[in-house]
């Protein structure tokens, strides 16, 4: 194993060896020789007579033309010469002795200017068709396909390098360009059964038929040897060569549109990625090869002549293999017809202007417009504007950093902000962690996110805002754009509620600008649902809540304390029948600790279900409530009513909501106040249900504010605030460090939060 992968790097190091050296050796043919395309012909007098002459210019008096008598190249006589030995064509010379009507001069090879089409731009195309193919080897070494197409582009780029050489008449450089022209149409078609069973569900493809091409181009290639031999058919040879040559390129790519038209009829009809695939690749192969061949190779080979140089209809074949490259390594070949659509209108759009271009350029420089000047420059504009509105948005997005600088940390903050709206449930955390972030993204003075219902108003608010100005901005009939000194934005057009955004003006005393408003929008569209999640919490969470507490409490009375009952009576019954004294009061205690685990069981089961407010009235239930907690802790509390007649007349629902709030108040200054005493007091008053709870706790700073519900945080608070806002009431709270706090609830007492909880059943 070991021997045969040295052998394995040998051989392709004496490959890579032979191919840098055939480069070089056409490089130095092309830079060194110019291209004449001179065509000599013995006339009756056996004379060397010059019948064509392809020169851009010669920098010498006398220049050539057709008819001229060629006396001598290199000092020696013409027929010597090695490229009139072949095909009676001059070329690779470095002095010329030529005869015009009786004036014999001379030209050196370095005077003469050769078009840069049969010089250094085939060079150029051979170094983008070397380009493409590494970075494909370097980018996508795991996909054979990307293998064979960076061998494509291997095969055209030594083709193009060739072409040169060949054109200067250079043996080597003729054959190389023959095969490697033969040898394309095979490497497509072998690019297309590896990518259909690398994407595609098809997985049989027709591969015999390939050895059979590549024997074809080995064959071909082997009896090019013949060309190195002078002998007297060596143009007959030549042209029959030529000729194979270009037919065989056009067979492979008949071969290629009639595999894919097969595969189309047996897949079209699934509308599939399959099918998408073979359209676009039947069209990439057209566009690629219907120039050269239908403009080139096919009047060459009828008429002798091209209707367009071949030098130039050449550019389409950038586009199938070039296409390819691009979506496999940016790894889009899965969008393939997105992509090319937008390389169409790309293309198209370009046509127009590229046109315009050209007319105007030759107005301004006089130029005179001949048809091959004009599919010539128009062609090079096509393709420059094209490849350049394509490429755009790849730079764009390379230098997005530096031509829109703030939209990175726009990116960063956005994804930050969604990432936080997944997991926010309540008001206090959309104001602390997604209000504020807004602010300090757009650097604003300051910021709320307002709900406008039919009856109230409910702000929650960060920073330096005027919440009375902004809650009588949206009372007034000013448009959205009319602001003056805010900018707003609409979050959702609710059948209950409104709900906006609003923001003050920047810091540096401006609005928000159009690429500040664009984010702003799209941080709104994915607040929509966080809100909607949100409102729905707070408008069923309590009900589903009460429903669940409810399910608890039973099961812990019909098992568990039921179960504890039985237990007892077991219990009781070892009692009668110990004969111990000692362990008949070890049964006792356990009976005794059965009972403390009872009563705990009961009252938790009244908490979890307050089963008194249907049964006796909210009074009762709070007496009740009252009796554990003192029982229980080490405050006093006194707890008041009046008006109890009209307390026990408002909604069952409302008056859960106000047993819990109860609730949390006790539970909250258990934990946090460490007071002594409290005190109760609930009224039912025109309309309205008063509630007071006061202790003598350590209090906290509230400067005397009437606090609205938005503004109640923490300490327990949460849920109060949630309850008392779903029964549109207010809450006064008025405390102070070391003397207690005080809270004042006004409820409506007409409100009612829903009718039945059966609602719950239909969510």
């Amino acid at each position: 194993m070991g021997t045969i992968q040295l052998n394995k790097k040998i051989l392709v190091t004496i490959l890579i060896t032979i191919f840098i050296a055939i480069q070089c050796w056409f490089v130095f043919l092309t830079m060194k020789y110019p291209f004449t395309g001179i065509s000599l012909k013995q006339n009756d007098l056996n004379e060397w007579t010059i019948t064509k002459v392809n020169i851009k210019s010669i920098h010498s008096p006398q220049s050539l033309k057709v008819g001229d008598v060629v006396l001598q190249v290199n000092f020696q006589d013409v027929q010597e010469h090695h490229t009139v030995q072949k095909r009676n064509r001059l070329e690779q010379f470095e002095y010329l002795t030529v005869s015009r009507d009786g004036t014999i001069f001379e030209v050196k090879s370095d005077q003469i200017s050769s078009f840069a089409i049969y010089g250094i731009i085939p060079l150029i195309y051979g170094l983008i068709s070397y380009l493409q193919g590494i970075l494909l080897i370097i980018k996508a070494p795991q996909l054979k396909s990307a293998k064979i197409l960076a061998l494509i582009f291997a095969t055209s780029g030594l083709t193009f390098v060739a072409v040169s050489a060949s054109l200067r008449m250079d043996i080597i450089g003729r054959s190389v360009m023959m095969s490697c022209v033969m040898i394309i149409p095979v490497l497509f078609l072998h690019f297309l059964f590896i990518l259909f069973k690398e994407k595609t569900e098809i997985h049989q493809t027709p591969t015999t038929i390939l050895n059979y091409l590549y024997f074809v181009v080995l064959l071909t290639s082997i009896s090019q040897i013949l060309g190195f031999f002078n002998t007297p058919s060596r143009i007959a040879f030549y042209s029959f060569i030529t000729n194979f040559t270009m037919i065989f390129f056009l067979i492979g790519l008949i071969i290629n549109f009639i595999y894919l038209l097969y595969s189309y009829r047996k897949y079209h009809k699934e509308q599939s990625y399959t099918s998408t695939l073979i359209k676009t690749i039947w069209f990439c192969l057209f566009v690629t090869s219907a120039p050269f061949s239908l403009l080139s190779f096919v009047p060459d080979l009828l008429f002798g002549k091209e209707l367009i140089n071949s030098f130039y209809t050449v550019l389409f074949f950038f586009f199938f293999p070039s296409t390819f490259a691009y979506l496999i390594l940016s790894k889009q070949m899965l969008d393939i017809d997105v992509v090319i659509r937008r390389v169409l209108y790309t293309f198209f759009f370009s046509i127009i202007p590229s046109i315009i271009i050209v007319i105007f350029i030759s107005i301004i420089f006089e130029i005179k417009i001949t048809t091959q000047y004009f599919i010539i420059v128009s062609s090079f504009t096509l393709i420059t504007l094209f490849l350049s509105l394509f490429s755009i948005k790849y730079f764009l997005l390379k230098l997005e950093n530096t031509i829109f600088p703030h939209r990175s940390g726009y990116k960063k903050s956005l994804d930050h902000i969604l990432e936080k709206l997944a997991s926010i449930t309540n008001f206090r955390d959309l104001k602390e962690e997604i209000l504020t972030d807004i602010v300090n993204l757009f650097k604003v003075h300051g910021g709320g996110i307002v709900l406008k219902y039919k009856d109230k108003t409910e702000t929650i608010h960060t920073g330096k805002i005027d919440v009375n100005e902004v809650e009588k901005l949206l009372d007034s009939t000013l448009l959205i754009e009319e602001y003056p000194d805010y900018s707003l934005f609409q979050i959702n057009l609710h059948q209950e509620y409104t709900s906006y955004l609003i923001l003050t003006k920047k810091k540096n005393n401006s609005k928000l600008g159009l690429e500040e408003t664009q984010w702003m929008n799209l941080i709104i569209s994915y607040m929509k649902v966080s809100l909607e999640n949100i409102y729905f919490i707070r408008k069923y969470a309590f009900e589903l809540q009460e429903k669940e507490r409810f399910h608890i409490s039973i099961d812990l009375h019909d098992s568990t304390l039921q179960d504890l009952l039985l237990l007892r009576r077991k219990i009781s019954i070892l009692v009668e029948k110990s004969t111990s004294l000692k362990v008949e009061q070890e049964i006792k205690n356990i009976i005794n600790y059965v009972d403390m685990i009872n009563v705990g069981l009961r009252q938790n089961f009244f908490e979890l279900n307050p089963y008194l407010i249907k049964e006796t009235g909210l009074i009762k239930a709070i007496e009740q409530l009252v009796d554990q907690e003192k029982a229980m802790n080490t405050f006093n509390i006194k707890f008041t009513t009046k008006h109890a007649n009209i307390i026990e007349n408002i909604n069952l629902e409302v008056k859960q909501h106000v047993f819990r709030i109860i609730q949390e108040l006790i539970n909250n200054t258990k934990k946090h106040a460490e007071a002594s005493n409290v005190s109760m007091e609930i009224k039912g008053l025109h309309q309205v249900l008063y509630l007071k709870y006061e202790d003598d706790g350590v209090g906290f700073n509230s400067n005397h504010l009437k606090y609205k519900i938005s503004e109640l945080k923490g300490m327990g608070l949460e849920q109060i605030r949630y309850r008392v806002n779903d029964l549109g009431g207010e809450i006064k709270v008025d405390s102070s460090e070391g003397n207690g706090v005080r809270y004042i609830f006004i409820i409506p007492s007409h409100i009612f939060v829903y009718k039945n909880l059966s609602k719950i059943h239909n969510i």
